[in-house]
């Protein structure tokens, strides 16, 4: 994730709270192996499920743990109302494979 300043990191840490929260209510997520987030080595992180939620409740749930950069495709990051969210969060925009 690029360098933030503190009150935009306490605002993505108040949101992921939030979003966790509501999540919570549907969706029952279990983490293990959380170490291997806290090490400086590199990590590959996938949701393991096609559904849209998925990244969510994973990026919700480890925001705190890690620096996660989410890789979003083209289709969703360039909706103009989460542009600016994905680009605080220092997301990587891909392209889409249909096109």
């Amino acid at each position: 994730m690029k360098k933030q300043n503190r009150v935009l990191l306490f605002i993505l840490y108040m949101f992921a709270a939030v979003v966790k929260a509501i999540l919570s209510l549907r969706y029952k997520v279990t983490i293990k192996g959380i170490q291997q987030l806290k090490d400086a080595t590199p990590v590959l992180i996938l949701p393991n499920h096609p559904a849209l939620v998925d990244p969510v409740i994973l990026l919700s749930h480890i925001y705190k743990y890690s620096n996660a950069i989410p890789v979003i495709s083209s289709a969703f990051y360039d909706k103009p109302v989460l542009k600016s969210f994905f680009s605080s969060l220092g997301a990587v925009r891909v392209s889409d494979l249909d096109g």
